[in-house]
């Protein structure tokens, strides 16, 4: 088990940065966690340990698409927008993910 030097260390570090992605005004970012995350008190469990979330460029706060749409964003982006967030318990599956997130972004699929 981690002690609180080692935790800060390894969340001080840039290698916990799986990838980062920017498309156009947004920011795909997975990270490894460093801390278990999943979240269930008792019983087996896999740790939860990396997290993608995505940023709309200027801020790190959610947003409503009402002011999406005043920043400029048209309806379709706006789907995309607002601090979402996915975890996962495996290195694969979050830079797999990753990748689909930028791609669907790129595509402008929903």
């Amino acid at each position: 088990m981690a002690n609180v030097f080692e935790t800060n260390a390894a969340m001080s570090s840039p290698r916990r940065i799986v990838a980062k992605d920017c498309v156009g005004r947004v920011t795909v970012s997975t990270v490894f966690l460093c801390i278990d995350h999943s979240m269930d008190f008792g019983g087996p469990h896999e740790p939860v340990l990396w997290e993608t979330m995505i940023f709309h460029e200027g801020s790190v706060t959610s947003c409503d698409e009402e002011e999406f749409l005043a920043m400029g964003y048209g309806p379709e982006e706006a789907k995309y927008l607002g601090q979402e967030q996915w975890r996962y318990a495996s290195h694969k599956h979050a830079k797999s993910h990753h990748e689909g997130l930028v791609e669907m972004l790129r595509s402008g699929r929903n």
